[in-house]
């Protein structure tokens, strides 16, 4: 029989393993309290106002384990969130009145983030409507990222959506002045994609057409963990999805078109 092995893992951390021999009845792990708790980093950042002056908002990062913090910022603006689970987290920032800003991060064990100084934006009335190929509303379901916040190897914000009425009509709530790559998709196996620039003063509702969608196979089985991003001809990105171990397989729905594809490793090179 092959040798058999026990482990033991706080999440998807392996604290300690062991061989088990045949015939063992039980099993004993001896673990330095000190250094798992050296393994959850801080993470750091200042949050700024439109004006460039320290905000009053609060922070919280949701990743395995839930959500964490929830915090107030303090009157310099800057926040520090303790013993951060590793791992991809999702940091969000809240101020009344202002945007509600999102990025991912990859917390490694140990090492402290420092997100530096993050600036909100004003709010920005950013309403769309979707159609079909004949400019006749559809139903849709509808996803957005700021681009100015995603980095690889980290996927698309998929936790803020928002679904169009009977005139395909929709808005994307609490959005910033920022430019951001819009997913839309119906119950019938169509999709389209648009980039929003919120930084302009228009409130003219923006467009987007929906397609019969083609599926694009990916396997990661052989590559490790990797970040694959469909994006448009100006290098913009329209979908994301990430190969892990456990995971390696993943599929695109995409209409018809010219796109780039990109591949990135487990650390976005």
């Amino acid at each position: 029989a092959p040798p058999a092995y026990a482990a033991l893992l706080l999440r998807h951390q392996v604290l300690a393993q062991q061989p088990i021999a045949p015939g063992q009845t039980e099993l004993r792990f001896e673990v330095d309290l000190a250094a798992v708790q050296a393994r959850f980093p801080k993470l750091r950042m200042r949050v700024l106002g439109p004006d460039g002056k320290p905000a009053e908002a609060r922070v919280s990062i949701n990743n395995a384990m839930g959500m964490m913090g929830g915090l107030p910022t303090k009157a310099d603006g800057t926040i520090v969130l303790e013993q951060v689970q590793p791992g991809m987290g999702l940091v969000q920032i809240d101020r009344k009145g202002g945007e509600h800003w999102q990025s991912r991060v990859t917390i490694q064990p140990g090492v402290d983030v420092d997100l530096g100084d993050v600036m909100l934006t004003e709010l920005a009335e950013l309403r769309g409507r979707a159609v079909d190929q004949q400019g006749a509303p559809v139903a849709v379901s509808v996803e957005w990222t700021a681009l100015d916040t995603w980095q690889p190897p980290n996927p698309l914000i998929d936790n803020r959506s928002t679904e169009s009425d009977g005139d395909g009509a929709f808005q994307l709530w609490n959005a910033g002045r920022r430019r951001y790559t819009v997913h839309a998709r119906t119950g019938a196996d169509q999709v389209g994609f648009a980039i929003v620039d919120g930084t302009a003063a228009s409130t003219e509702p923006f467009r987007i057409t929906v397609h019969p969608a083609r599926k694009l196979h990916v396997d990661g089985t052989k590559a490790g963990v990797r970040c694959v991003v469909i994006a448009d001809q100006q290098g913009r990105p329209l979908a994301v999805r990430r190969c892990e171990r456990a995971w390696p397989q993943s599929t695109f729905a995409l209409p018809d078109g010219d796109y780039q594809f990109v591949v990135y490793d487990g650390h976005g090179v």
